[in-house]
């Protein structure tokens, strides 16, 4: 079933705690798994860092987070939904993500418009 929440989707959230290694690691084979789906490194993607209040837990710094972020060549926040820091923003910045690529292919926006595509929050 996630293979064809992978395939319907436009773009991707890709969430991991800043106080979890685990949880990093499960984004990077997400990530895989995504670009592999839709065969392409070119999806909409937004890596965030999640329980940024959580300072004195962490044990991925920011820098990590921004150089994977940077190797995947896509956005990255940290965020906290304790002080609602970012939480709106990482959204709003993949919409802006799934628009440029849309614009790039109008053809295929067209036609996903006809059929009525959906957005899945998982």
């Amino acid at each position: 079933m996630q293979d064809q929440w992978i395939r319907d989707g436009s773009g991707f959230l890709l969430v991991y705690s800043i106080t979890s290694r685990s949880s990093i690691e499960e984004c990077a084979k997400l990530y895989e798994k995504i670009c592999r789906t839709k065969q392409s490194n070119a999806v909409p993607i937004v890596l965030v860092g999640n329980k940024c209040d959580l300072n004195q837990e962490r044990v991925i710094e920011y820098s990590e987070g921004s150089e994977l972020a940077l190797k995947w060549n896509c956005a990255f926040f940290e965020t906290s939904a304790k002080i609602k820091l970012n939480n709106e923003a990482c959204f709003f910045e993949l919409v802006r993500a799934i628009r440029r690529k849309e614009n790039r292919e109008p053809q295929r926006a067209v036609a996903r418009k006809r059929t009525g595509f959906k957005c899945t929050i998982l």
